[in-house]
């Protein structure tokens, strides 16, 4: 088993959160808990001791921002940490968050995608087009009274600052 291969049991590259320098932060496919995670390595270590200092200079950045994410977004009690290697032979870690009381995602709705006009993002909303749960629209928030009315009361003061 390679790298690619643990990478795509974890729905790699849909699951990724953010590529770091030595790592990847992918989502759990399976969520066990809301928000749960896979720290992965980049580099395809099969031994901890084998991961490069640059990778552990790394590490406690990116604990930080998950535990940032997971405290203050969803608002998680503890975070379970969990490298066991026992099926996928690359260094990784499960990164569990525990809650108090239970947490679920109910659905998502949305109006803007950042940079949704390149071919790159056509993937991420074909993907999120499959859930039940999720509402893609097509900038409605841009087509009230209130923005349309302010569009245009901006150009034609535009048009009125060129004359």
């Amino acid at each position: 088993m390679s790298l690619k291969d643990t990478l795509l049991k974890f729905n790699f590259p849909q699951s990724l959160v953010r590529e770091y320098q030595n790592w990847y932060l992918l989502l759990r496919p399976n969520q066990v808990t809301l928000g749960a995670f896979i720290l992965i390595t980049k580099n395809g270590e099969t031994s901890y001791s084998n991961i490069s200092s640059e990778g552990f200079k790394e590490f406690p950045k990116i604990i930080n921002e998950v535990e940032t994410i997971l405290k203050l977004d969803l608002h998680c009690q503890k975070i379970n940490y969990l490298m066991l290697m026992m099926t996928d032979p690359e260094v990784h870690y499960h990164i569990i968050p525990r809650y108090s009381t239970d947490k679920r995602f109910k659905g998502l709705a949305v109006d803007v995608l950042s940079g949704e006009n390149g071919s790159h993002k056509l993937g991420v909303i074909r993907r999120l087009s499959k859930f039940k749960n999720i509402i893609i629209t097509p900038h409605i928030a841009g087509a009230t009274y209130e923005s349309m009315s302010r569009t245009e009361e901006f150009i034609v003061k535009r048009l009125i600052s060129l004359i």
